[in-house]
């Protein structure tokens, strides 16, 4: 942990000499920077020192190369005017900007990850979805440097536009078609939550069987203050020396094994003497089923067959004709109520804890309801443009005097500009309703389609009063 916050210093006053606080960059590390991060330093730590990949003679060199350049482009993406302060420059040897183009290789639109993981999605499922040409990508990827502000940018020669706009293409179709497909949402949602109470039960009673399995495997640790810490990265003072290199992680069959030793240790458990605890497992142990048995009868998806918005067109076009509206305003009036949901907005916050306090006033603390967002994965030029990930294409290549000519992609891809326009269209909301045995409870399930239908009433003819008396206020006005 130390060594890792000497590395962080060392780079950052590195490309920041006049960066001298030490103290404000360790409470930077400690306090604010990203979690995800910071274990990606501490990890990128152990792995140079410990010598875990190592190279014989001359190529060491070429680790230590490798090794500092992950770690500037780590650190690149700190924002150091607004975390430390103005007034600090960087060094004439190192442009930072640089550091943050090669960051766009594994973070950015057009990334190593993101093809990757397309690719191999789709070959997994034994789907032809998510094939693209990504040695064409590769081979015609290139940078270049804006004249007027020396930053680094990423470009593609023109005979890469049909593989790029096939990647975003199948990029979206496999998250649309096999990401959020309605059996493995239901899985992966009902994980999240299911690690989530887990968590919660430690917190309640750290001295049971489960909250002991996860401290001994890692993932929460128990302070002396009464305070936890999750998935902890640990000082020198809270770990024996021998333990200090251990990174406790997850990977599919690590969940699957730890999950069911857990369902092992409830079947043990003795909550009669504990009414709080006794309440969690009653959450965690239909969780545990769907995920571990597939047992899908304790879990009951009410949108399965339609989404939101075919009940909510059916809403509109039945109030609709109350104010007698013109079918092109009942057209814009649905955009922006699915813009109002799909965006970060007040209406949207409101409506969705106005949906989670509704049905838990109706139907008790029994049933968990578990709201999910399916968001369609595209590419927009105007966001990726404000987090520095957007793409130009050469049509010219590079001419005398290393100059070349680029469009933003957007300008040259009917495709990709109009990519955006989905977003709305596609954005889905999931509600999982979860109780043991729930979908052979009839009573219970037409309970929470009424207030379903309820809800989406309500909230349609909210949204419609507020846009009809602001058309009759602007009305009057004129």
């Amino acid at each position: 942990y130390l060594g890792a916050i000497e590395e962080f210093s060392s780079v950052l006053r590195t490309i920041y000499p006049n960066l001298d606080n030490q103290e404000k960059i360790v409470e930077y590390f400690t306090k604010k920077y990203p979690i995800h991060e910071k274990r990606s330093v501490f990890i990128l730590s152990i792995l140079f020192k410990e010598g875990i990949y190592e190279f014989d003679g001359e190529k060491d060199e070429y680790r230590t190369l490798i090794y500092y350049l992950a770690l500037v482009i780590l650190i690149s993406s700190i924002d150091i005017d607004r975390s430390f302060g103005g007034g600090f420059q960087k060094t004439e040897e190192i442009n930072n900007s640089a550091f943050r183009f090669l960051k766009l290789i594994v973070a950015g639109s057009v990334d190593g990850d993101r093809m990757d993981y397309t690719l191999r999605d789709g070959h997994a499922c034994g789907s032809e979805l998510g094939k693209f040409d990504v040695g064409n990508i590769i081979e015609h990827a290139t940078m270049f440097s804006e004249r007027s502000t020396g930053d680094f940018r990423l470009a593609f020669f023109h005979r890469a536009l049909p593989s790029i706009e096939r990647f975003f293409v199948q990029r979206y179709q496999s998250y649309k078609y096999l990401i959020y497909h309605k059996t493995s949402s239901k899985a992966e949602y009902c994980l999240q939550h299911l690690l989530l109470e887990l968590l919660t039960l430690c917190f309640i009673d750290p001295d049971n069987k489960i909250s002991r399995y996860f401290a001994e495997l890692g993932y929460i640790h128990f302070q002396n203050n009464g305070l936890h810490r999750v998935f902890p990265i640990f000082s020198s003072g809270e770990l024996h020396s021998e333990q200090m290199n251990q990174v406790p992680g997850l990977d599919d069959a690590n969940v699957r094994s730890f999950l069911e030793c857990t369902h092992t240790r409830l079947q043990r458990e003795d909550t009669r003497e504990k009414p709080c605890v006794e309440r969690q497992l009653k959450k965690i142990k239909p969780l545990l089923k769907i995920f571990l048995r597939r047992e899908f009868e304790h879990i009951y998806d009410p949108l399965k067959h339609e989404g939101v918005r075919p009940r909510m067109r059916r809403k509109i076009l039945h109030l609709a004709k109350r104010h007698s509206l013109l079918a092109e305003e009942i057209r814009s009036l649905e955009l922006e109520i699915q813009k109002a949901l799909t965006r970060v907005t007040p209406q949207r916050h409101a409506a969705l804890k106005k949906i989670d306090a509704s049905f838990k006033e109706e139907l008790g603390d029994d049933v968990q309801l578990i709201i999910g967002e399916q968001i369609p994965k595209i590419y927009d030029h105007s966001k990726a443009k404000i987090k520095g990930e957007e793409i130009y294409i050469s049509y010219n290549g590079v001419e005398d005097g290393g100059v070349i000519k680029v469009r933003p992609i957007n300008k040259v891809s009917t495709a990709l500009s109009r990519m955006p326009e989905l977003y709305e269209e596609e954005y889905k909301y999931k509600f999982y309703f979860v109780e043991n045995s729930i979908k052979l409870n009839k009573v219970k399930l037409n309970k929470i389609e009424n207030i379903l239908d309820s809800i989406i009433e309500e909230f349609v003819s909210d949204f419609l009063n507020f846009t009809w008396s602001s058309r009759k206020t602007e009305d009057q006005n004129v």
